[in-house]
């Protein structure tokens, strides 16, 4: 597998995961922003599934720095830094997604002691000729491993990494295809790992298969 082949399938990887979606409120134009949070005037967080410990990541809000949720009403999210106090009116999405704090190949990452974090690796791909010479076809088949750390806490940790990992699933259904500049990838099946507890950490592993093909190029 070519280099840049390989960087593309990995960037195409990483920028499928981090666009998973545990829970939102969908477009709304009725979400302000506090100096503690978000307050809405009509709907319910609750019943949107914003549960305490998720990222959360505002969009369409002047300061859309992710933040952590300390608590959850069915009108209010209080998070754990100071916010920029906007009133409602234009139109706005909160989503919880996965964990800013991102290991990623080749990007620079400092470990957070006491929030959440992911780390995701394209294991090596195996390879094989479908068609030979010029112009011919190059099948490559691999796995993606994600990783999602949680500090050990006062147990809402591991049901934050369960809720996680369905939505991981739900992102990565296999059968489906992301593209990665202009190789289509396919997606197989994403296996779940047994949580394990570490010295501070609860780990949960994911692992999604991958397939695609590239043209041989002499």
């Amino acid at each position: 597998m070519s280099a840049s082949i390989e960087a593309a399938i990995r960037a195409a990887l990483e920028t499928h995961l981090c666009a998973t979606v545990v829970a939102t409120t969908g477009a709304r134009t009725d979400i302000a922003a506090s100096v503690s949070g978000y307050v809405r005037q009509t709907g319910s967080f609750l019943a949107d599934d914003f549960r305490v410990g998720d990222t959360v990541r505002p969009t369409g809000f002047a300061d859309p720095r992710p933040a952590i949720v300390l608590a959850v009403s069915e009108l209010a999210l209080v998070v754990d830094r100071a916010v920029t106090a906007e009133s409602a009116g234009p139109t706005v999405i909160i989503q919880a997604v996965p964990p800013a704090h991102r290991r990623f190949e080749g990007q620079p990452f400092v470990r957070p002691a006491d929030k959440p974090w992911l780390r995701a690796a394209l294991r090596p791909a195996n390879s094989a000729v479908v068609a030979f010479g010029a112009g011919g076809l190059l099948r490559h088949h691999g796995g993606f491993a994600v990783e999602f750390l949680e500090p050990v806490d006062a147990g809402r940790g591991l049901a934050r990494l369960e809720r996680l990992a369905s939505a991981v699933q739900r992102q990565f259904r296999p059968g489906s295809r992301i593209a990665a500049d202009g190789v289509s990838i396919r997606l197989g099946p994403c296996r779940r790992a047994a949580v394990a507890e570490a010295a501070e950490a609860l780990r949960l592993p994911l692992t999604i298969d991958w397939a695609c093909e590239e043209r041989n190029t002499p």
